[in-house]
């Protein structure tokens, strides 16, 4: 797909050493609709020095996390429609079910571009290196193959993780806005409750003189 290939050349014009990070964030909503980017870093200071000017997708920027900078970049349609695909949605039950063989292909042209640019794969800093998936999902999480669950995302370590797919499902619960407007209809009743019987009692008084 075009955004990996892009990630793969972008990684390659700033990865210097093997001290890199590749997160790849989404957000799903409860119509099974996915939003997200990938952040691609290095240590800022291999970056000293270096010519940035590289043309990437509209919307990206550059972001910077603790000693390392790089780029944000949004996810293409293409990608964010292929991974709605792998979402269904029922009894109000969200399952996503992604066959991790477009990662492992993504994680072998990515290493094997190094090994063809003269570091070996046994060179590659791998301690230093990380490429990760989070998950943000609008529901209960009730079951999941993730390598971890980190503020409530649900967390792939790509290079730990071996397993056939990419796995989990969440109950969706109650739409919030649902909870919303139940809320907001009881503020009222209890206004409505609180006012009436001040002027019960008003009247009441009233009356008694």
């Amino acid at each position: 797909m075009k955004l990996y290939k892009k990630i793969i050349t972008v990684a390659l014009l700033i990865f210097l050493t093997g001290c890199a990070k590749i997160h790849w964030n989404y957000e799903i909503d409860r119509q099974g609709n996915i939003e997200g980017s990938v952040d691609v870093l290095v240590l800022a200071t291999l970056l000293d020095g270096y010519d940035n000017n590289i043309e990437l997708p509209e919307g990206s920027s550059i972001i910077t996390d603790g000693d390392y900078q790089g780029y944000s970049i949004p996810l293409d349609q293409q990608l964010k429609d292929e991974l709605a695909s792998y979402i269904t949605i029922e009894n109000n039950i969200l399952t996503f079910n992604m066959p991790n063989d477009v990662n492992n292909q993504f994680l072998n042209n990515f290493l094997s571009a190094f090994s063809n640019s003269g570091l070996s794969l046994d060179e590659l800093n791998t301690d230093d290196l990380e490429i990760t998936m989070d998950f943000s999902v609008p529901g209960r999480i009730l079951d999941n193959n993730a390598t971890s669950i980190i503020d409530h995302k649900l967390h792939y370590d790509l290079l730990k993780f071996n397993e056939d797919s990419i796995y989990f499902s969440c109950e969706l619960g109650m739409n919030p806005m649902i909870i919303y407007a139940l809320s907001g209809l009881g503020i009222i009743v209890c206004f409505g409750l609180i006012g009436w019987i001040a002027y019960y009692f008003i009247k009441k008084k009233r009356n008694r003189k």
